[in-house]
């Protein structure tokens, strides 16, 4: 198991390495997946292992930073060891709180003690240990606050029921206590205690929601309904979606193969929907699509839009006139597998693809030229036979 773990983190460098060696952005979520592994390497450095904190290594040079560094710190230049020692010196001294960047640095310094002996100077030792009064404790130690009692599952269950009932909102332990047991079941569903998941199982009316599911927050939800709906409309009205529309569609793409918790099975079964209209599926590269699409997947797309009582998009209509032309152009080279899968669209169509009646658009197209003859008529333009 930890070998297949070791191929795929490898797999993932090399893929890294590749768009990057190109001049390519990595995408959000693969950056995510290095920041992910920043807080790792800083919460807990033996975490991970010297193998994969040298694979990551590999990609500093690509990069330009180091994945081990907050960009943030990146972008301001870095002050030296003297200088932040001074400024943490000086607070301690006047009796002032640490603020959360000076306990990240006295944690990088830490980490760097910790995992080599040459990490810090002989100089830079005896500095830090000349803070050990002014902070209370030795630099050296993880500070971990102990809970004086730890609460059981029916304590906890007892103080969110409560909560619920006097409608006061959860705390945030509450909810990471909630958060906890969510990824527990979805780790393992089988070895979850059948009695607790009965229990939890009694909040969801009190919580609103299934605490097996995960969240999406409303604004999200609610900008994900406001674009579909968007694009939705652009397609049935044969439009042409702008560049943020097709943007916002590349973001989905990058959710989907993310396994973002966003991307939930509600809304990739709306942007499947989409996919007859589109011409293509959405959750395929650029570079997938721009390659032929099979003839079998061409009439599979009809046959959905057809069944689906949605209109034929203008380049579905077109590819239908061409298989026409070529068929009765020479029908006996006309490959007879072909005709077969054209042969089912038939019925859907109500009329024979081969049998020249004009265009071989079908009847549900027609709304288009309707909607056109309408609009022509309220902006006082004349009416064309074509």
């Amino acid at each position: 198991m930890k070998k297949d773990t070791d191929t795929f983190f490898e797999q993932r460098i090399e893929e890294y390495k590749n768009i990057l060696s190109k001049g390519l952005m990595l995408s959000r979520s693969q950056k995510n997946w290095i920041l992910r592994k920043r807080r790792e390497y800083l919460a807990e450095p033996r975490k991970i292992t010297e193998v994969h904190v040298a694979l990551l290594d590999e990609l500093i040079p690509l990069l330009g930073y180091d994945w081990k560094e907050y960009q943030k710190d990146i972008k301001n230049p870095r002050k030296s060891f003297s200088e932040r020692h001074k400024e943490v010196q000086k607070k301690l001294e006047k009796e002032r709180k640490l603020n959360a960047r000076d306990k990240l640095w006295i944690k990088h310094i830490r980490t760097k003690f910790n995992r080599t002996s040459k990490g810090l100077s002989s100089n830079e030792i005896t500095k830090m240990d000349q803070l050990i009064p002014l902070l209370g404790y030795d630099w050296r130690d993880t500070l971990i606050e102990v809970p004086t009692t730890i609460k059981s599952f029916d304590d906890h269950i007892a103080i969110i029921t409560q909560s619920l009932h006097s409608n006061q909102p959860l705390s945030l332990p509450q909810k990471q206590w909630l958060r906890n047991k969510r990824k527990q079941y979805h780790n393992s569903p089988d070895e979850f205690d059948k009695t607790h998941e009965e229990i939890l199982n009694s909040l969801n009316n009190l919580l609103g929601y299934d605490w097996k599911e995960y969240l999406v927050k409303a604004a999200k939800s609610k900008s994900f309904d406001k674009q579909f709906s968007e694009v939705l409309s652009k397609l049935s009205n044969n439009q042409k979606l702008n560049s943020r529309q097709k943007s916002w569609l590349a973001r989905q793409k990058e959710y989907y193969k993310g396994q973002h918790r966003l991307m939930t099975k509600k809304r990739i079964n709306a942007l499947d929907s989409l996919i007859p209209m589109l011409g293509y599926d959405w959750k395929i590269n650029k570079y997938e699509r721009s390659q032929p699409i099979p003839f079998a997947n061409h009439v599979d797309h009809i046959q959905k839009s057809l069944e689906a009582n949605i209109d034929l998009t203008p380049k579905q209509v077109k590819w239908l006139n061409t298989q026409q032309r070529l068929f009765i152009k020479d029908s006996e080279k006309y490959d007879p597998k072909k005709i077969v899968l054209l042969d089912t669209l038939n019925k859907s169509l109500g009329f024979d693809w081969k049998e020249k009646k004009g265009n071989p658009i079908p009847k549900k197209h027609y709304s288009y030229y309707v909607k056109s003859i309408k609009k022509r008529i309220t902006e006082g333009k004349k009416i064309t036979n074509t």
